[in-house]
């Protein structure tokens, strides 16, 4: 590569694409155009010989440097910036008001009443009369030793297979990029101790908890109950069990 030869400009979000990888690339352009002009079969075999001993040293180079700018970046002080902070604080654009008032007009003297006024309006309490029925029936069943599942334990990897890892995950933290990697190494064990879980009638408690996230709904009053659209993240292992149960 002489000294002639032209470098674009570098895009400064690009952190890890430097100068010397540009010429890298800028060098193997130059040698794939001069094998091509080439009728000469030597040349062709020197270029080639050329271009993949420098091609093996642009990736390498590519990795050093995406290995350093990322050892760059982890190290700052505030490298997340502000979806950092709204995971960790809460934003503030939607905060609960300290006095929310309910549907029956009352108002709220402080943040826990107005927390339990939004829960009374989105998640009334009472069970329905056929869940109160089912329950009583399962309360009823034996343990089965003899149960088989119908759905098998192939069908049931392919399904965590296509759940999308950007999933929320529940209260317990575990995404599905977690579960993938459990059902990959223990996926035969866990496999049983939902068959068991169902044999005996047991569903875990911590699979009946849900993550409450409140989103103020556009052009509503955020002082009131109607101001808000509630959306509850479920665990990731507990959806897989919910499908192992319902398939």
């Amino acid at each position: 590569m002489n000294n002639n030869t032209k470098i674009k400009q570098l895009n400064a979000k690009t952190l890890w694409w430097t100068p010397k990888i540009e010429g890298m690339k800028c060098a193997l352009k130059k040698l794939n155009r001069m094998k091509y002009r080439t009728k000469n079969k030597y040349l062709i075999l020197i270029f080639k010989l050329i271009e993949s001993n420098l091609r093996q040293l642009y990736r390498k180079e590519i990795r050093i440097s995406k290995n350093n700018s990322w050892r760059g970046f982890i190290s700052q002080d505030k490298a997340w910036g502000k979806p950092y902070k709204i995971i960790v604080k809460g934003s503030s654009t939607t905060s609960i008001p300290l006095k929310i008032t309910n549907i029956n007009g009352d108002t709220a003297v402080d943040l826990n009443e107005s927390i339990k006024f939004i829960l009374e309006d989105k998640y009334p309490a009472g069970i329905p009369t056929s869940i109160s029925k089912l329950k009583l029936e399962m309360s009823n069943i034996n343990p089965d030793p003899n149960w088989k599942p119908v759905t098998d334990i192939e069908t049931l990897t392919n399904y965590i297979k296509k759940r999308n890892n950007k999933t929320a995950p529940g209260v317990d933290g575990i995404c599905y990029g977690i579960v993938k990697k459990i059902f990959k190494l223990h996926g035969e064990q866990h496999y049983e101790l939902m068959c068991s879980a169902i044999r005996f009638g047991i569903f875990p408690n911590i699979h009946k908890i849900a993550g409450l996230k409140l989103i103020p709904k556009a052009g509503k009053d955020s002082s009131t109950t109607e101001g808000f659209r509630p959306i509850s993240k479920i665990n990731c292992m507990g959806k897989v069990f919910e499908y192992f149960i319902a398939a």
